[in-house]
């Protein structure tokens, strides 16, 4: 018998804050849920190089789920205030677009999931600290470059 190595884990890092810049964004469906990851990688520090997410909930995609997938939100969703926090240059719902992100050096904020999603006839159980991983959890601030609305 080997030793075997668990395959494309994700990463676990301390919760915290972190400097990161963003990657790509991804649109996807979970659990008939449209959503939004937003995939970001740390820079600087013990944990330089880490890729971790954040996912979003939206109103709905447009288009087939993808990279750089095209989506809709509503000024009540998590994605649209957090952009808006970010920069006084997002202004509406339908003018949200990551790729204004490219070239900002952004501070986040990561947490580790100990829970899992659970289901509707489920309640979330805790996940064994083998399972555990980080996620984004907030975008904070921008630490360089600026964010310009994209129409």
């Amino acid at each position: 018998m080997s030793d075997g190595a668990l395959a494309d884990a994700p990463a676990l890092v301390p919760p915290g804050r972190y400097q990161a810049i963003y990657r790509f964004h991804e649109t996807a469906y979970f659990r008939s849920t449209p959503k939004v990851y937003l995939h970001l990688q740390i820079s600087g520090g013990a944990h330089d190089g880490v890729r971790l997410y954040r996912a979003y909930r939206v109103a709905r995609l447009t288009g087939k789920p993808k990279r750089y997938g095209g989506f809709k939100v509503h000024h009540s969703h998590a994605v649209f205030r957090q952009m808006v926090t970010l920069s006084s240059a997002v202004t509406r719902p339908d003018r949200i677009s990551f790729s204004a992100l490219k070239g900002c050096l952004l501070s986040v904020s990561v947490r580790t999931v100990t829970k899992d999603a659970g289901t509707s006839s489920r309640k979330p159980q805790t996940l064994p600290e083998a399972l555990q991983y980080s996620v984004i959890d907030e975008l904070l601030s921008i630490d360089a470059g600026s964010m310009e609305e994209v129409s």
